[in-house]
């Protein structure tokens, strides 16, 4: 038996995709909408002639299960698609949040981080800003300027949970209400709690899981 080529893999995957999009009803331009890119971009991807490194193909591979409600591994390789597995999700500056929350589309150069555990379509990475979440070597939680955290929109607002919220500006910190007004709390003692006037709630961290690229 010989082993299977390079091109036999990246069919294999590439069908796959076509077999989904056939279960959803779904077309390549549903599909490109869905992605953000354009249809003429998809039609690259899955088109047997391209020709993309490996790194890159395991993007698009992330980028596609992730639009198409899958495991990456069951794209890639047809391993088990109802196992919960992990997703490789955007890395999204603070600017860029609002966008991805209502359009669920990022720029196709967008970065993307492997959350290895079951997380909503929404989640999205961002490397925090600042010094509020640095709790300064006391136990704890922590959560250092230039640290990566995982942030799932879809967990409905609760009080304790430390969260991304938005007032004036977007932030990180453990939501409260107190006297009926709502509160953010900050790790570092020197950071002051803060009431906020009109607060948009962007998901709760997840995780602060080391950095591991998808591979």
């Amino acid at each position: 038996m010989f082993a299977k080529t390079t091109r036999d893999r990246i069919v294999n995957w590439k069908q796959r995709t076509k077999e989904l999009l056939a279960e959803r009803g779904m077309s390549q331009s549903d599909l490109s909408r869905k992605l953000g890119v354009t249809r003429a971009t998809i039609s690259l991807w899955l088109g047997e002639s391209s020709s993309y490194t490996d790194y890159n193909v395991s993007k698009i591979q992330y980028k596609i299960a992730a639009a198409l409600d899958v495991p990456k591994e069951y794209l890639a390789k047809g391993s088990d698609r109802n196992k919960p597995q992990g997703r490789g999700v955007p890395v999204l500056g603070y600017e860029a949040v609002g966008e991805w929350l209502e359009e669920n589309v990022c720029d196709d150069n967008t970065p993307l981080m492997y959350c290895p555990i079951l997380c909503s379509r929404m989640t999205y990475a961002m490397n925090v800003r600042g010094s509020a979440m640095d709790s300064q070597g006391r136990s704890g939680a922590s959560f250092p300027a230039g640290s990566t955290i995982y942030v799932d929109p879809k967990p409905p607002l609760k009080e304790g949970n430390i969260c991304v919220l938005e007032d004036k500006e977007i932030m990180l910190g453990i939501y409260e209400r107190v006297n009926g007004q709502d509160t953010v709390v900050f790790l570092n003692p020197n950071s002051p709690r803060l009431q906020v006037e009109s607060l948009k709630y962007h998901g709760t961290v997840i995780g602060i899981f080391s950095t591991v690229k998808p591979h």
